[in-house]
């Protein structure tokens, strides 16, 4: 009886500390799990919130060089023939208020010369 009662009480704390074991390696996995998800969750939130900035600084100046296109545009249209020294005259105007639409009309020059 003594060796039966010696090997339920060996079974029973094995049994135990096995079962301990078990549950804190469950619960470090799962911490660990969450700890990855909730990093992952801060730096997509971080990048949204910074592409937003970027996004917010390049469209004020891209909607100024729009607004100074589409007042060329009319200068252009109203022009009954094309006077290039006034023209280039008005577009010097727009040009040197406008860091930005310089850029463009550089683009837009290369792209005109290379299909010439």
């Amino acid at each position: 009886m003594k060796g039966i009662t010696k090997s339920i009480k060996t079974l029973f704390i094995i049994g135990t500390v096995g079962m301990v074991i078990l549950v804190s390696g469950i619960q470090s996995a799962y911490s660990i799990y969450q700890f990855k998800q909730n990093m992952e969750s801060e730096v997509q939130n971080n990048l949204r919130y910074q592409s937003g900035e970027i996004t917010n600084s390049l469209s004020i100046p891209l909607a100024a060089t729009a607004k100074y296109a589409e007042l060329l545009s009319y200068n252009v249209s109203t022009m009954s023939h094309i006077d290039t020294d006034l023209l280039l005259n008005t577009m010097n105007k727009y040009i040197s208020s406008e860091v930005l639409l310089l850029a463009v009309v550089f683009g837009l020059s290369q792209i005109y010369i290379s299909r010439v």
